[in-house]
């Protein structure tokens, strides 16, 4: 009786999401420059890019199925090396997200 009562008041009885949030951090390392606003972090097997400021993920970087358990990033914030179990290091683009060498 009180939803019908609400509904007739103009409220809506319907939300939908304008705007969702996946995940981001599933523990490991992180790392913050402030200037940048940027946070990268571990989230399962990938570098996750977060904008401080909207809290969106820009960029993900990462290979399926090789599991990466440590990320460097440089002091200009263009590049990422990961470290994976398989003992590979891979050297990674943050301007494009593409993979430099391995």
């Amino acid at each position: 009786m009180a939803d019908v009562a609400k509904a007739q008041a103009g409220l809506s009885l319907e939300w939908r999401p304008i705007r969702s949030h996946s995940t981001t951090y599933t523990g490991g390392p992180v790392y913050y420059r402030n200037p940048s606003s940027l946070l990268y972090c571990s989230c399962g097997d990938d570098v996750s890019v977060v904008s401080t400021t909207t809290g969106a993920e820009t960029r993900r970087l990462g290979k399926e199925g090789d599991g990466m358990f440590c990320f460097a990033v440089d002091s200009t914030e263009q590049h990422v090396v990961t470290g994976h179990r398989s003992l590979l290091l891979r050297h990674w683009s943050l301007a494009t997200g593409e993979e430099l060498a391995a």
